[in-house]
């Protein structure tokens, strides 16, 4: 009886963690990254990434994210310490272009290749 006078007065439960991990682009370690966060990051930190940034990842972990109450896939990056890790909602994948190459390009190359090195 008495405790459910008490139960009145507890505090409510924290809702669960959103699951944001499928915000993501199949990241992989060696991967290009671009930051675009406009602005500081919460919290700021002097080793955050700034909007425009190019770095290489070297690893991905997923974990929670207690600023903002949520489950999320992290990012480190190569030249920043070994325990930094940004989400990856502040990342655009840097994709290589894979145009195919002019003709005389690659006749040229086909030609140079075929020649065979002068022998000694």
């Amino acid at each position: 009886m008495i405790g459910r006078f008490f139960r009145r007065w507890r505090k409510p439960a924290p809702p669960p963690p959103a699951d944001h991990r499928n915000m993501n682009e199949d990241w992989a370690p060696g991967d290009l990254a671009e930051c675009i966060v406009k602005g500081p990051w919460t919290p700021s930190d002097p080793f955050d990434p700034k909007a425009g940034d190019v770095l290489r990842v070297v690893r991905i972990r997923e974990g929670y994210s207690p600023h903002f109450n949520r489950i999320v896939y992290t990012l480190s990056f190569e030249g920043k310490p070994a325990g930094y890790a940004w989400e990856t909602v502040g990342f655009r994948k840097l994709r290589p272009v894979q145009e195919p190459a002019e003709a005389s390009w690659s006749a040229w190359l086909k030609n140079t290749l075929r020649v065979p090195e002068p022998a000694e």
